[in-house]
């Protein structure tokens, strides 16, 4: 997950900084006073109800230093949302009175922690506007300073075991984490006053577009009824190819502060008209895959490599690799290819001893000999998977007819073991020249689900 640095704003006392600031924010402006005598700020407090959110915000206009035809000031915006999206914004901007209007810009710097993933955003924005008494027009430009962010990884598992090739294996699925990219974007309206009332309509298009992320082009309309001087109702509502539609509904105070004791009229009004700009830091979220899925190879617990599954059916053809999928066909070639603490498994096949007849010799210490005449289970003691996981007692394979073992060279046993820790079950062991079983060792091993019969010796 790529890491953020540590947020610019106290989000997480946001709530509390948001109630602080409608009165601490005017009583800072006030030190700016002395240098603009010609204009006062406001503080604003919004509150929208929305479709899909809601939505509170507070900010402050604050002049900075002016003469009668030029501001500069700074704006300062605390927003937050039901989704606990939490941003904030820190403007400087200039304006400059004319004849017919006010021609301002500024710049922002953007922090939003958000409500998807818990990340940091950064952005700068720009923006251009000309103010009329009746009308006006702005454009923003939106760039993002931070990169895509991500939850943590969740999700993924692995299965039970199975067996496949010559391993036993499990499938591990890949994790599942939510990419959140920040957008690059722009944004225009205009806006005009309805003759004789303080009823404004506004009407802009957007566009945001991000690396691997789809573009998000849309429309938005916007009214604005101001009741009295300090009171206003506001109405909003927007469309676009990835959100769909969204409308609120809200209202909005105004507490003025600072400036001349007679307010500026006409044209100059507009020098003190908050900016107006995406609500948001824009981002795209999408699923991704963290990692990919893969097998996951069952380990001998004594050699800590993958765990040994050597296959022998007489039924198959020749040519055989000893896989699951391509048994050897005779007991030579399987008993060449085990390994320590490897498993050999053995077939029903032809229920004959067919390729069976020369006896089996085992010299690899920890060898398991599993015949189909016994379940073939998981071995949590013998065998581990490498993510934790213990699936002791799960069937790898079910116990059907018993194959047979015998050995027809004179003085010829049938198993013989030369190794400790010898595991033999699930077979036959018949016809013989001498023993069935002969064990040249005794450290440790076991035998269940064995017959021996017809031997010339003993069993």
């Amino acid at each position: 997950m790529r890491e953020s640095p540590p947020p610019l704003f106290p989000y997480k006392k946001l709530p509390l900084a948001l109630f602080l600031s409608t009165f601490l924010l005017p009583a800072s402006a006030l030190a700016f006073s002395p240098f603009c005598p010609y204009y006062g700020g406001h503080v604003d407090v919004d509150g929208k109800l929305g479709s899909q959110r809601d939505i509170g915000e507070t900010s402050a206009f604050m002049p900075l230093a002016c003469s009668k035809d030029t501001l500069l000031f700074s704006d300062l915006r605390f927003r937050m949302d039901d989704q606990s999206n939490r941003e904030g914004n820190i403007g400087l901007g200039v304006r400059v009175l004319k004849e017919t209007g006010v021609a301002g810009g500024y710049a922002y710097f953007d922090r939003k922690r958000s409500g998807v993933t818990d990340q940091y955003h950064s952005q700068v924005t720009v923006g251009a506007e000309w103010l009329a008494q009746d009308w006006e027009v702005r454009a923003n430009g939106y760039a993002p300073l931070t990169g895509d962010v991500e939850t943590l990884a969740r999700g993924g598992g692995i299965s039970a075991p199975f067996l496949q090739g010559t391993g036993i294996f499990a499938q591990q699925t890949a994790q599942r984490a939510l990419r959140e990219i920040p957008l690059y974007g722009g944004d225009a309206e205009a806006g005009f006053r309805i003759p004789d009332t303080q009823f404004w309509l506004h009407a802009g298009a957007f566009s945001f577009a991000g690396e691997d992320a789809p573009s998000l082009d849309g429309v938005r309309a916007r009214a604005t009824l101001q009741l009295t001087e300090n009171i206003a109702l506001t109405a909003e509502g927007q469309y676009d190819d990835e959100r769909g539609r969204q409308g609120w509904v809200g209202a909005r105070l105004t507490l003025p502060f600072g400036g001349p004791a007679q307010k500026p009229q006409g044209v100059a009004a507009r020098m003190t008209a908050s900016p107006v700009r995406d609500i948001d830091i824009v981002t795209q979220t999408k699923e991704v895959t963290v990692g990919a899925d893969r097998l996951v190879p069952v380990l001998s617990a004594a050699t800590g490599q993958a765990q040994q599954v050597v296959y022998v059916d007489n039924a198959q053809a020749v040519n055989g690799d000893g896989s699951l999928e391509s048994p050897f066909n005779n007991l030579h070639d399987a008993q060449a290819a085990l390994r320590a603490h490897g498993v050999l498994y053995i077939a029903s096949g032809t229920g004959g001893t067919t390729n069976m007849q020369d006896g089996l010799t085992l010299t690899q210490t920890g060898a398991q000999v599993i015949g189909a005449g016994s379940n073939f289970v998981y071995d949590g003691g013998r065998f581990t998977v490498a993510t934790g996981a213990n699936y002791t007692g799960t069937l790898l394979r079910a116990a059907g007819a018993a194959p047979k073992i015998t050995n027809l060279n004179p003085g010829g046993d049938g198993v013989t073991i030369r190794a400790s820790d010898i595991l033999l079950t699930g077979f036959t062991v018949e016809n013989a020249d001498r023993h069935g079983i002969h064990a040249f060792e005794n450290g440790g091993g076991a035998l269940s689900g064995l017959a021996v019969r017809n031997v010339a010796v003993t069993g």
